[in-house]
């Protein structure tokens, strides 16, 4: 499996998915907390803050093994990647491969990487002007309506054993049904935590996105600024119900996990993406794989790494 398999990438998918919340009785620890506001409010700042991820460089640590067919299990070594924009096409973003298991690159590999990376430059540059020539000719898509919740923003994609998956956060919030309030601190700020559960009437955009019809979980909401600081799902049990103990009680079987991080300028950014897909193959369209991606240190591009750029591979 390539490491392009697994990709950290800005997407927009198109189709539009009606914003849809319940409230199940007498579970309201705040009559005055109004729930379908909440996630509107979660859903938006994070979708407007996860566009700004191009402002910035940050450094990715990243493990993983992959449970191949036929039960063989690859282990691959942890990685670290300085990731940074791409300011040729503004939709995904760079990484440069820097050390396996705590080694750097030997100076023959780096350069590879740095040629890889030049390579793929120039592809990205000769396919943004054919783009912007061919949208040139478009006119523009029409507006997307206030109260519709299009997944979009920050995801995480993960293929294996031909297989394809795609989760973001936005994702959840469009697709589920809340409940059971109530209040905690999160790294020192207070939070909102919710159960959620799919909504029965939830239609994905995409196969890729499907595994979240069978996802339910836990989701902590800054209350200060409406933004998702932490996410937990795990396998939806048939009858099981939103509010019960055992959904309340920590969960051994937790399959995903995101964490996001505060910033000094107030922007929410992705801080941990913790999978384990080894048990369920069904549920995941095939793709069992055990990851851990640890973002941080950082950096505002405009401001303190304005001045990076990727130079031509020496020979």
């Amino acid at each position: 499996m390539s490491h392009r398999n697994i990709l950290l990438l800005m997407m927009r998918v198109g189709g539009v998915l009606a914003l849809s919340t319940i409230l199940s009785s007498g579970q309201t620890v705040d009559p005055n907390l109004n729930i379908p506001q909440l996630i509107r409010d979660a859903y938006r700042n994070g979708t407007a803050m996860s566009r700004r991820i191009f402002q910035y460089a940050w450094t990715d640590t990243r493990s993983y093994r992959v449970v191949e067919k036929g039960g063989k299990v690859k282990t691959y070594p942890v990685q670290v990647y300085e990731v940074f924009p791409n300011r040729v096409n503004g939709k995904f973003v760079l990484r440069r491969l820097v050390s396996e298991n705590g080694v750097p690159l030997s100076p023959e590999r780096a350069a590879k990487e740095q040629a890889r990376l030049v390579k793929e430059l120039e592809k990205d540059e000769r396919d943004a002007e054919k783009a912007e020539q061919k949208s040139a000719s478009k006119k523009s898509p029409p507006a997307t309506p206030d109260d519709s919740c299009v997944p979009e923003g920050y995801a995480t994609s993960f293929g294996a054993n031909g297989g394809l998956i795609v989760f973001s956060v936005s994702d959840f919030l469009c697709a589920g049904v809340f409940s059971n309030p109530r209040r905690e601190a999160v790294n020192g700020r207070e939070a909102i935590v919710l159960d959620f559960r799919p909504r029965t009437d939830y239609r994905p955009p995409n196969k890729e996105r499907e595994p979240i019809t069978g996802l339910q979980g836990r989701v902590w909401i800054d209350a200060a600024d409406r933004v998702v600081s932490r996410l937990d799902a795990w396998p939806a049990l048939e009858g099981e119900r939103l509010g019960s103990k055992e959904v309340q009680r920590n969960r051994t079987d937790t399959v995903l996990v995101y964490e996001q991080i505060r910033l000094g300028d107030g922007t929410w950014m992705n801080a941990l993406t913790r999978i384990n897909t080894t048990n369920h193959p069904k549920l995941f369209n095939g793709v069992t794989i055990e990851f851990q991606g640890v973002l941080s240190d950082y950096k505002r591009f405009s401001s303190e790494v304005e001045g990076y750029r990727i130079g031509k591979p020496e020979k």
